[in-house]
Order: structure tokens, then C-alpha cells, then sequence
């Protein structure tokens, strides 16, 4: 482990290289951390500030303004490129929860909450890189992976939680980018109604993510419950409070198995992984899963099923 000061209000490292992205004031920079040596430099306007900023794969970083996205690459020469306009959806006294983009780098997200009437609202706004065309979404959070069915076709995925007004919170799960006519046909399933505790009805979700390694989305929520959901059915596998603090901010294990996360307040790091040698028994003591325990023991080859 090396420990270096660093004179920058923000930074962020890139997930699988020794590449920091620093920002200081107006200035934005990248240093490979081994080599000591800076990578690139850009100076943003006087008027602009980042509302939020992630790696969005292993070579760019996104970031998000009041009006606009962008992309800027750690390779080359090139600046900050803009992506696309913030859709007038997004309300300006609003706050930007996250950026993502598609591991094939086509389908663009951005989610954000603000303030309504009745309590939190939440907005996305979903892109289209080829078409160059956005869609407003009512919801809280969203996500893409890659999956491979019984056809051993790999599909892009997107899942999302929407809310709309006076309805019940739903997970969609489908798959983006294909044509309808093409080979497999386009994977979609039925929306799902997310069933929230009874001392949680003013609850929602921060974040969503997909345990790649299993194909199981992961959900957490602003009172710190989690829900696991496997990608392929829709259907709900686990749902437990394991915090009673926010997670303000969470992320993939690099191995696929499951997430990390920092509680706000305490700055509790936490680790969600799921027990390969425990899943399938679980849901068969359910009672009523046994059907979604045979199918996750055939397909990911898991002990329990006998």
C-alpha cells in the first residue's frame, strides 16, 4: 500500500489500473500513480461545475454538469467529449445519484432525485449512443450487464426500478439494443411489483447493481434494506434490513460474487457476497422456491438441490 498527499477536492481511482482522475477548483487530471507521471490535464469553464463523476469502464470517466455529459478517455491527446444534454425531466434544484453506461458502450444512464410534493422523486434518463436519442424514466435506479440463456446468445441488459405517482415501486428487467427480428429474439420480462416492509413505505432505492458471476441484481435502499432479484426470472431471492444507515455509495466486487458499499455517518464499509454452498438450500427452505432453486442450482451449477 503507498500513501501519497493530494491536493485535489475529488478523486477517484480507475478499477483495475494504478490511474487516479484528480479535480481541483476548475482543473481536472489523470496520474498513473506507479509511474508518478501525469497523464492528462483539462480546464474546465469558470461556470461549470461536475455534479458527479464515475469510470465508466476501465479507460474513461463520465461526468455529469447542470447541462451536460461527458466522456473524456485516459488515452490520446483529446478532451472531455460531450455525450448528450440533461433531459429537461431532471428538475434544477435536483441531485445527480449516478452515471453508467452499457459494457458495449451504446446505452448511456443517468439518474437523479429531487424533491416533490409527496416526498422523493426520482428521474433517468436512458440514451441511445447510435441513435443518438434520450428516454425520460420515472425511477430511482437502474443498471446494465451482460448474460449469456440457455441459447448461449449474450444479451445486453438493462434493469431499472420505476415509480410512477400513486403505483407501486417495479423492477423491469430487459434487453436493449437488439432488433425484435434478430437471432434469439429480444429477452424482456414482465415488470415486478417490489414489495416494501411495512415500516419502510417511505423508503426507496440508492442503488442497483448485478452481481455478474451469478446474474442476480442487487438493491439497496435508503434505510439500508437489501433485495437480491436473479436476472433471468424477475423473481426475488432475499430481502433482509442489513444496515440502518445509508449507503451512499456502492460497486460491484471485481470477482462478480456480490457489492461494497460505505455507510453515511459512520463510514461503515460493508461487503454483500452471496454463499454459493448456502443459495439453493435457502430458497428450497422457503417452501414456495423451489422451482427458482432448481433453476439457479442447474444453471450456475450449485450444490443443494438433491
Amino acid at each position: 500500500m503507498q500513501q501519497r498527499p493530494i491536493g485535489a477536492e475529488a478523486a477517484i481511482m480507475n478499477p483495475s489500473s494504478p490511474v487516479i482522475a484528480l479535480r481541483g477548483g476548475q482543473t481536472l487530471q489523470m496520474f498513473n500513480t506507479e509511474a508518478k507521471a501525469k497523464l492528462k490535464s483539462f480546464k474546465l469553464s469558470d461556470s461549470t461545475k461536475i455534479l458527479c463523476w464515475h469510470w465508466i469502464n476501465d479507460r474513461t470517466v463520465g461526468y455529469v454538469t447542470k447541462t451536460s455529459v461527458y466522456h473524456w478517455s485516459m488515452d490520446g491527446t483529446e478532451d472531455p467529449k460531450k455525450m448528450f444534454d440533461v433531459h429537461s425531466s431532471f428538475p434544477e434544484n435536483g441531485q445527480i445519484l449516478n452515471y453508467c453506461a452499457s459494457d458495449d458502450g451504446k446505452w448511456l444512464l443517468l439518474v437523479g432525485i429531487s424533491r416533490g410534493a409527496s416526498g422523493v422523486v426520482g428521474n433517468m434518463q436512458l440514451y441511445s449512443v447510435d441513435k443518438k436519442v434520450s428516454q425520460p424514466l420515472q425511477g430511482f435506479s437502474g443498471c446494465f450487464t451482460t448474460i449469456k440463456r440457455s441459447d448461449g446468445i449474450a444479451r445486453n441488459m438493462f434493469s431499472f426500478i420505476e415509480k410512477k405517482e400513486n403505483s407501486p415501486f417495479k423492477l423491469y428487467i430487459m434487453e436493449v439494443g437488439k432488433d425484435k427480428n434478430a437471432e434469439g429474439g429480444v429477452f424482456k420480462l414482465p415488470p415486478r411489483d417490489i414489495p416494501f416492509p411495512a415500516d419502510a413505505q417511505d423508503d426507496f432505492p440508492v442503488s442497483l447493481l448485478a452481481a455478474r458471476s451469478y446474474d442476480i441484481l442487487h438493491l439497496i435502499t435508503k434505510k439500508g434494506y437489501l433485495y437480491l432479484f436473479d436476472i433471468h426470472s424477475g423473481q426475488m431471492i432475499f430481502c433482509n434490513r442489513i444496515t440502518t444507515d445509508t449507503v451512499f455509495v456502492s460497486a460491484p466486487t471485481s470477482d462478480g460474487t456480490g457489492v461494497v458499499g460505505v455507510t453515511a455517518g459512520k463510514g461503515q464499509v460493508l461487503q454483500i457476497a452471496i454463499n454459493p454452498n448456502s443459495l439453493v438450500p435457502y430458497l428450497v427452505s422457503q417452501g414456495n422456491q423451489s422451482q427458482l432453486a432448481m433453476q439457479l442450482a442447474a444453471r450456475l451449477n450449485l450444490p443443494g438441490a438433491g
